[in-house]
């Protein structure tokens, strides 16, 4: 799950600088919660993902000894020690310690550490799988049906929305990380809105197998 959440949950980024790299490690029991950080540094318009992720705050000792641990290491060598066939994960995250005092880190994680995370981050992964609601759509295109007129679209977005919400959280994942894949023969529906005053923008790839009363609704406009 990692390596595909994580491309929503741990957006890559190079965000340590030399005062960073040389401030001291924070310890396990001194960390009060993790945030995962996503569009602040890299998107002009956020997807919903990003907004409904970077504000959780992870409150887990396990997350907090990998995080510690991840750190420890980059920081004493400027590198990871990875075994064979194993690959890295670079996470922006925000550590807020029992202090309150925040700091910023993008870290390497390997492979096993990435997986462990990913099994700890229940809070996280409810916030990663919600889409947003009517309430808070204000567009909604799909890709190649040009056609559609405003109600149509709107109609399809209501049939998708509870559609989705049917699916075992797996099924959500694969739809949510179904954007960073090559799908260009499978329709694709688009939405922008607002999540409370910020404005976002998210792409849905409709699978038939996964999405079939969607992708009949569409059949029938089109």
């Amino acid at each position: 799950l990692i390596p595909t959440v994580a491309g929503a949950i741990f957006i890559i980024g190079v965000f340590i600088t030399s005062h960073a790299i040389n401030n001291t490690t924070p310890q396990p029991n001194g960390i009060q919660g993790v945030t995962i950080l996503s569009h602040e540094y890299y998107y002009i318009i956020p997807s919903y993902e990003d907004l409904a992720t970077d504000k959780v705050s992870v409150e887990d000792k396990r997350i907090a000894q990998i995080v510690s641990e991840a750190l420890e290491e980059y920081v004493d060598t400027g590198t990871r020690d990875l075994k064979k066939d194993d690959f890295m994960k670079y996470a922006e995250v925000m550590i807020t310690l029992d202090s309150g005092r925040k700091i910023w880190r993008s870290i390497m994680f390997t492979e096993s550490e990435s997986a462990k995370i990913d099994s700890y981050l229940k809070e996280y992964k409810l916030a990663f799988t919600s889409i947003p609601s009517e309430s808070e759509v204000s567009s909604v295109h799909i890709y190649g049906e040009e056609s559609l007129s405003h109600s149509q679209q709107k109609e399809l977005w209501e049939c998708f929305y509870e559609e989705y919400n049917t699916l075992s959280e797996s099924d959500k994942i694969f739809i949510k990380n179904s954007e960073y894949g090559d799908y260009s023969n499978i329709p694709v529906i688009e939405v922008s809105g607002y999540k409370g005053i910020e404005s976002f923008s998210s792409s849905y790839v409709i699978f038939y197998h996964l999405m079939p009363r969607t992708c009949s609704l569409l059949r029938k406009m089109t």
